[in-house]
Formats: C-alpha cells, structure tokens, sequence
C-alpha cells in the first residue's frame, strides 16, 4: 500500500508538470499573438507617420507657390499703376496737343498708336491677373483639402495610441500571469526532483 502510494506521487505531479506545460505553452502563444499584434499597429502608426511627412511636405510647397503667385500678382499690380500713370500723362499729352492740333497731327498720330498699344498690354495684364487668381482660389481649396486630410490622420494616430496603451495592459497582465507559472513550475520540478531523490534511496531498504 505504502508502495502504491508513493508510485501514485510522481504520477499526480507528472500530470500536474504536463497540464503546466500545457498552460505556459497557451500563455506563450496569448503573448506572441499580442506581440504580432503590436508589431502590425507599429507598422501602421510608421505608414501614418509617412503619410503625415508626405502631407506636410506637399503643403509646404503649396505654400511656396502662393507665395510666389503673391509677388506675381504684386508685381503685375505695380506694373498696372505705372501704366496707368503712363496713361494719365500720355492723356494730358494729348490734350495739350490738341490745341496745336494743326501742326501736330502726325505727332498726334504717333502718341494714338502708342496709346493703343498701353491699352492692349493693359487687357493683357488684366487677363493675366485674372488668371492667377483663379488658380490662387485652386490652390486655397487643394490646401483646404489637404489640411482636411491631416485632420483625418491625425485622429487616426490617436486611435492607434489607444489601441497601443490597450495592449500594454494586456501585456502587462500575461507577464504577470507567466511570472507565477514559472514559479508553479519552479516548485514543481523542485517537489519531483525531492521525490525522486527519495524514492531513490529507499530502494535498499525495501530489498
């Protein structure tokens, strides 16, 4: 009976070792799927991170054009007034002329062929402004949308951070939960390494 008894102990703690085994093997997998996990919102949170450099590098640019469309339109604006100006003195040119009107005829001439040609550069230039504010208002809207976007992202990011901080926790949890079956597992190995030391030694005594 004594013998039976004792052939039953490393049975009991061989099935208890097993189901350990078993138990730190699930939690091994939990702790690698939680790993993968972190692993895929890492790559993710980098794609956004490039996506957001992307963004930023574009609006910049846009930037630099409205910028530069900004000095056209300041320089069209000056060149605008200067032939106004041209304009004004030509016209009082003119009316100055047209008391010698007889003997300056051709003079007279010259000046309305040059009037014409300010007035046409004129409507060039008005149409040419126009232009640039039409795509001054294109570019407004593209970095409308573009700020819209990084919105978009940036809302995004923080969902990953919660997502990240989530997991931590779960993390944390596994690692103290395979911290105590380690220890389980420590004492059991320790209790059949006893038992089989004493089995070992009463071998002599039963023959």
């Amino acid at each position: 009976m004594h013998g039976d008894h004792e052939e039953r102990l490393p049975r009991d703690f061989e099935e208890r070792f097993s189901a350990l085994e078993d138990r730190v093997g699930q939690e091994a997998g939990l702790r690698a799927s939680v790993d993968r996990d972190l692993s895929e919102i890492a790559e993710r949170q980098r794609a956004a991170n490039r996506m957001l450099q992307n963004v930023a590098v574009t609006q910049s640019e846009h930037i630099t054009i409205l910028a530069s469309m900004n000095a056209i339109l300041h320089t069209q604006g000056e060149r605008i007034r200067e032939q106004s100006r041209t304009l004004q003195e030509q016209g009082t040119v003119l009316a100055g002329h047209t008391e010698t009107l007889a003997g300056h005829t051709e003079t007279l001439a010259g000046h309305t062929e040059t009037l014409a040609g300010h007035t046409e550069t004129l409507a060039g230039h008005t149409e040419t402004l126009a232009g640039h504010t039409e795509t001054l208002a294109g570019h407004t809207e593209t970095l409308a949308g573009h700020t819209e976007t990084l919105a978009g992202h940036t809302e995004t990011l923080a969902g990953h951070t919660r997502i990240l901080t989530s997991l931590d926790g779960r993390m944390a949890r596994v690692e103290d939960r395979l911290t105590g079956t380690e220890q389980l597992l420590s004492e059991a190995v320790g209790m059949l390494r006893t038992l089989t030391s004493s089995g070992s030694g009463s071998d002599p005594g039963q023959s």
